[in-house]
């Protein structure tokens, strides 16, 4: 398999970006097919506040060049210059609280940081129709035809214009999400590992030590780069950082480096490719870059591919009523999706909608506690599919949050 890695889209309409544009798609038309696409964030500019069209229009095109599902194949997660529409009123007050105490972020602070997303959130919506995640703004996983797992991290909820370094993600949701797969899983931020919150880089190393996650992928600082993560003290235990390029050229910016990252997977090690590029020679390959691999764990043809119909058989070989019955046995791809937002949902839920959560469903289903585990929800899941009652439960979870 093949993944076209693109990072800050900051799209200047002119001469270079025509150019650029024509080049990547001969690109990656000489390369090869490629199997899906990975942005890590800044889709716009701050100017720009809510207006994502440039992005949109050129990935929608991208998706086509490539002949690539846009629902299945484009994973994005935002940047810095995303998180700016609306404009939070007390934003330095509540970066400066959530800093000075990374290890228990205030959720009325986090939240009212993450509200600043809403624009971006809209322009995914628009890009993605029937987006698996109901806010893409918030640290979620999406796997890739049962071979790879990605978690979509947002590490720019603390970020300003002015100061970009010890950036925070919501580090418990990140690590529940992290220990529930056991495929390969590269992890995309938009902010390099080195400019995480050191407490939480702690933290981060500790999740991959003990997770399947075999890469790092982020953008921010438009020049590209290849960092190692350590995630043990024994040799060799390390996974790396890939810093991508600037994926939009502008004449007037003379600091960034402009290009995209390919990478291959096919042994057990992914093997990447840099490709520079400039206005008068187009793209070549990039030292920094090219020759770099990730140990992904396993050979990609070793990974088990779901045939065509697998789910449905599942289902009907259990259920007479697959619409009305979801066993545990036969949820198939869809009701692992549902499985993931309902967990997602309830870990998220404050104190003040949890106690409505519990008073609306009292008579129903168990007290929801603070600390639930991911095998309690699992559990309670499948106890609800069984009531009949689960849309009603997850639809109710999503009003709590619009409130």
């Amino acid at each position: 398999m093949k993944w076209l890695h693109l990072s800050d889209l900051h799209i200047v309409m002119n001469a270079n970006w025509t150019v650029f544009e024509r080049d990547l798609y001969k690109l990656c038309k000489d390369k090869g097919s490629i199997d899906l696409v990975i942005v890590t964030g800044d889709f716009h500019n701050f100017t720009e506040a809510d207006d994502f069209s440039k992005a949109k229009n050129f990935l929608g095109k991208l998706m086509k060049e490539l002949n690539l599902n846009i629902k299945e194949d484009l994973f994005l997660i935002p940047g810095n210059h995303d998180g700016s529409c609306p404009i939070c009123d007390h934003k330095d007050g509540n970066i400066a609280v959530l800093k000075e105490n990374p290890m228990d972020l205030n959720k009325k602070e986090w939240d009212e940081l993450l509200g600043q997303f809403k624009s971006f959130e809209q322009f995914v919506k628009e890009l993605i129709p029937g987006y698996p995640c109901v806010y893409p703004a918030m640290v979620h996983s999406r796997i890739w035809k049962n071979k790879i797992r990605f978690i979509q991290c947002n590490s720019a909820v603390v970020s300003n214009s002015k100061e970009k370094k010890r950036q925070l993600i919501d580090i418990n949701t990140f690590a529940q999400i992290a220990m529930e797969s056991e495929l390969p899983t590269i992890v995309l931020a938009h902010n390099n590992f080195e400019d995480i919150h050191e407490e939480q880089q702690k933290q981060i190393q500790g999740i991959i030590r003990t997770s399947k996650i075999k890469a790092y992928f982020c953008g921010d600082r438009h020049i590209q780069q290849v960092k190692m993560i350590s995630s043990s003290p024994l040799q060799n235990c390390q996974i790396p950082c890939v810093g991508s390029f600037k994926g939009a050229p502008d004449s007037t910016d003379t600091y960034s480096s402009y290009g995209v990252i390919i990478g291959n997977w096919i042994t057990e090690k992914a093997k990447l490719e840099g490709w520079i590029w400039r206005v008068e020679k187009g793209f070549r390959p990039d030292d920094e870059i090219s020759g770099q691999t990730i140990d992904m764990g396993m050979p990609y043809d070793s990974n088990k591919e779901k045939r065509a119909g697998d789910s449905e058989l599942t289902v009907q070989g259990k259920c007479e009523d697959k619409e009305k019955h979801k066993c545990q046995d036969c949820i198939g791809d869809n009701g692992v999706a549902e499985k993931r937002l309902f967990r997602k949902l309830i870990f998220n839920l404050s104190d003040v909608q949890r106690d409505k959560v519990n008073l609306k469903f009292q008579s129903k289903i168990r007290h929801l506690e603070k600390n639930e585990s991911v095998k309690d929800m699992d559990k309670l899941y499948y106890e609800i599919m069984e009531k009949n009652y689960i849309d009603e439960f997850i639809n109710y979870l999503k009003e709590v949050y619009e409130v």
